[in-house]
């Protein structure tokens, strides 16, 4: 059994900035819960059977949301197959995707950094 993506056509795929915005936010949300869930399991062991449930519950609740305003994708797999596709319409939810991606690595590689301390 073999499944193909079909790209939505571009009257469908219509994007405002408020579903790019959430968009943004709700990949960055997604992105947050996976990596505070895993360093969670790291000190809790007996937390990792529950890895799946949280995520898969935190991808249905925010895919749930996000499909509202926008296309609800927080996958830039996704978006990069639609625009390979030929939706040009799907390029600016890659951007986004990007965006945010990069935004929760800074904040990542900001919090692991030491601090000076202070006399």
């Amino acid at each position: 059994v073999a499944y193909q993506l079909e790209p939505p056509q571009l009257p469908m795929l219509q994007l405002t900035s408020r579903g790019l915005v959430s968009e943004l936010v709700f990949t960055m949300l997604l992105l947050a819960v996976i990596l505070n869930w895993s360093s969670e399991t790291l000190l809790c062991p007996s937390a990792r059977p529950l890895t799946g449930f949280v995520v898969g519950l935190s991808v249905t609740a925010l895919v749930w949301l996000g499909g509202v305003d926008g296309a609800g994708l927080f996958n830039g797999a996704i978006a990069l197959g639609w625009i390979t596709h030929g939706t040009g319409a799907a390029l600016p939810l890659l951007g986004v995707e990007m965006i945010g991606t990069s935004l929760i690595v800074l904040t990542l590689v900001l919090r692991s950094r030491p601090r000076l301390r202070q006399r």
